[in-house]
This record gives C-alpha cells, structure tokens and sequence, in this order.
C-alpha cells in the first residue's frame, strides 16, 4: 500500500543572502519544487501546480468558504494576491542574481465579468455594477446605526433576494466573472450560492429584525 498523502509545504522567509546567490529562476523554481519555503502570504491562496520559466509564472487556486466576502461571492482581495504573486514572480525569474523588486502599483476590475451576469435586455450594465458596489458598502454603514438598521435590514433582504436571479442566469451561462468568460462552475455553482445566499437573509433578519 502506498503512502499518497501530499508532501507539507514549509512556509517561511527565505534569508535574504541566500535569496541574492540565486537568479531569480532558480530562486522561484525552488520555492516551487520545496526545495526552499513557500511565502507565508501563499497559506491564504494554497497555489498548486506552479511552474516557472524566464519571465512567465503559473499557478492554480481554488477559493475556499473563507474567501468569501460578505455578499457570498469571492473576494476582491483573492484574485488580487493571486495576480499580484503571478506577477511578481514573473517579473523575479527574468532577474540576474543579487537583484530584487517590489510592486508600486497594480489595477483589478471585475466589472467586465461581473455585467457578463446580467441579462442582455438589461441596459447600463456598468452603472449598476458600480451601483451594486455603492449599495453594499451604504448598509454596511446604515447596519451600524441603530435608528436606520431595521430599514436598512428589509432593504438588505430584497437586494439578497433581487441579485439571485443574477447569480442563476450567471451559473446557466457558466459565467466566470473574475476572468471575464463561460468557462465557470456552472450549475453546480448553485448548490453551494442559493444556501449561502438563504443564510445571508435568515443572518440578517434573525440580527436585525427578530428582537
């Protein structure tokens, strides 16, 4: 019988002299095979079948339930530190030894992939997109402010219920809205949305509303 079970990545900082004797290549490709420790920021994404070559960096991640934000859809945050590694690290493996870098400014939208979940009669995909945006960020402050909470709770409970529809028309279509194509999880998306998007309605009422 063989052991299957999958080597433990050792996470760490590398030092940094032992960091500046290898070319960026080397470097990466070590961090890669085990051979020197996986960045501690990687415990969050969990990348896996990385390779590596002169200035092109790929990796894998699946979101897990702790990316998700508080509308039930994956952060920001998670494709955001999985561009900026993919990134950085390209740019590492096309440098000499004893050189290094660092990231002064990136840009993520998802506001291509995000109009991609509604239907094509529904005009100013963006502006509402945007407005969606604008709406999250106004109930989590009316949520804090006890003479608004109990209106913004209903309020937040048709919005919960409102942007269903988009999430079912998005898994029929396979909408993938972080990359902006069909090539999503499909229906099976549902099984895992419709219940988290039940429990955001019951979480609101039951916190807001029940006493």
């Amino acid at each position: 019988m063989h052991d299957q079970t999958a080597p433990k990545i050792e996470y760490g900082v590398t030092p940094a002299e032992v960091v500046a004797s290898m070319t960026g290549l080397d470097f990466v490709r070590a961090i890669f095979e085990g051979r020197l420790p996986a960045p501690p920021v990687m415990q969050t994404i969990e990348p896996f079948d990385s390779t590596a070559e002169p200035g092109v960096v790929a990796f894998h991640s699946i979101p897990g339930f702790r990316h998700y934000n508080p509308i039930g859809s994956v952060h920001g945050g998670y494709a955001a530190t999985l561009l900026d590694s993919a990134m950085g690290l390209a740019v590492h493996t096309a440098l000499p030894a004893g050189s290094s870098y660092t990231t002064l400014e990136f840009k993520v939208s998802f506001i291509k992939g995000m109009t991609m979940m509604l239907p094509e009669f529904i005009p100013y995909k963006k502006f509402l997109v945007c407005l969606t945006g604008v709406i999250e960020v106004a109930a989590a402050a009316g949520l804090l402010i006890s003479s608004l909470r109990e209106l913004t709770a209903w309020l937040l409970i048709l919005f919960f219920v409102l942007v269903l529809p988009a999430n079912i028309y998005a898994a029929v279509r396979k909408v993938n809205y972080q990359k902006g194509d069909h090539n999503g999880a499909g229906l099976h998306y549902l099984w895992f949305r419709v219940p988290l998007q039940l429990f955001f309605i019951a979480w609101v009422y039951l916190s807001c509303l029940s006493a």
